[in-house]
């Protein structure tokens, strides 16, 4: 996964795109603010089933937050173009869905 301190930073932009405080985020998943200040700040990295849960409240995929999903589609985009980058796209929405719940 990618470095907890550009996780942290993605996590808390995906927060605040939901205009939630750290305080509702962590009372939905069932963590403590203190736990997912720590996350934020990128001094603790989650295991991958909070990381799921954290996804799952925001609305995105566990590889946004961490910075892989970027990179997977930029590697389709120079394979096999922009279709390619479509495909994976789907792809990933649908692996993701997988892992929810």
């Amino acid at each position: 996964m990618g470095d907890s301190i550009n996780f942290g930073k993605r996590l808390t932009e995906a927060r605040n795109a939901m205009q939630l405080t750290r305080e509702e985020l962590a009372e939905k998943i069932s963590l403590s603010s203190r736990t997912l200040k720590l996350y934020e700040h990128g001094e603790r990295y989650p295991t991958v089933r909070i990381a799921e849960r954290i996804a799952d409240a925001l609305g995105v995929t566990v590889a946004a937050l961490t910075g892989e999903e970027g990179e997977i589609i930029e590697r389709a985009r120079e394979m096999y173009g922009s279709k390619g980058v479509r495909e994976i796209s789907d792809l990933l929405g649908e692996v993701s869905g997988l892992f929810a719940g």
